[in-house]
């Protein structure tokens, strides 16, 4: 169901034609001819980033889910689960981005991207990492042992940063050789499939093609693809753009019609993000952060 121009502050009464909205405090009730839904802050589900020393505090905010940046033991998430034994832990990863103790194993190897004169590849925003030929099949099994065996230390799902339904040029330093859009999305689906069924646990997709609804609809072909083959998809820049707000709530629409749910990430006021995100509906299946 899609509603425009809701607000979350102050009664409010507004109709659209068989559609009421009655607005009171900061609760939002949805009335159509038949029932009666409601959303509040409360209801929507939000999630953080957090880097390991961040995690007691971020373990006591109201959150359904972390997703956690930096090894943790599996000694310290039974205390995290004492702590809040609803909360659900996420395992980041970036997928093909490697560190710079897991660069040099994979250069000793010749598993790393490079160009045709045999410069390596790094990502542009992102210091000291180096990009995976992901497209060798060998390098693709090592990289998602280590991802699994990550996860198996107690977490609850898996988080596969930086995968590709297209290769973004302007994202990195330099353009690997002779490697196609399709054959970075075939190594991210296989890489989908590999951490799922090794570490045993559900996966969460973000990269190329699900940032926002634009990119979205300008890949979409391969981008579902990518959707098809995850539990749960990240919009990194949901409302990033304010006059394509339309475009995200489809996207989140389009993951949740896959079965999936929808982690979204959004830069605006507290305000616009509840709002747009309560018009995207399935508040019983998404996620909200809101970047402060």
């Amino acid at each position: 169901m899609q509603v425009n121009s809701l607000k979350l502050f102050g009664p409010r009464l507004l109709l659209a034609g068989s559609l009421v909205l009655v607005v009171v405090g900061a609760a939002l009730f949805l009335r159509t001819d038949d029932k009666v839904e409601t959303a509040t802050p409360r209801q929507i589900r939000g999630y953080e980033f957090v880097g390991r020393g961040q995690l007691m505090g971020a373990v006591r905010r109201e959150n359904e889910a972390l997703i956690i940046r930096g090894e943790v033991s599996t000694a310290r998430f039974e205390g995290l689960r004492r702590a809040n034994p609803g909360l659900r832990f996420v395992n980041y990863e970036q997928a093909f981005a490697l560190n710079v103790s897991e660069a040099g194993y994979a250069r000793d190897r010749g598993w790393l991207a490079t160009t045709c004169d045999g410069k390596e590849i790094h990502p542009a925003n992102i210091p000291n990492v180096t990009l995976l030929d992901a497209t060798i099949r060998t390098s693709l099994v090592w990289r998602t042992d280590l991802i699994a065996s990550e996860t198996r230390r107690g977490y609850d799902l898996n988080y596969l940063d930086t995968l590709r339904s297209f290769f973004p040029p302007n994202f990195y330093d330099e353009l690997p050789c002779d490697v196609s859009d399709i054959e970075w999305l075939d190594a991210s689906l296989e890489t989908v499939e590999l951490v799922r069924s090794k570490s045993g646990k559900p996966v969460i997709v973000n990269g190329s093609g699900l940032g926002s609804g634009r990119s979205y609809l300008e890949h979409k072909e391969e981008a579902d693809r990518l959707v098809a083959s995850a539990d749960g998809v990240q919009i990194e820049h949901f409302l990033r753009s304010p006059n394509e707000e339309d475009e995200d709530i489809d996207l989140v629409e389009a993951i949740n019609a896959a079965g999936k749910d929808a982690y979204v990430k959004c830069a605006r006021s507290r305000e616009a993000c509840r709002s747009a995100f309560a018009k995207a509906g399935s508040l019983q299946r998404n996620y909200l952060h809101i970047r402060r």
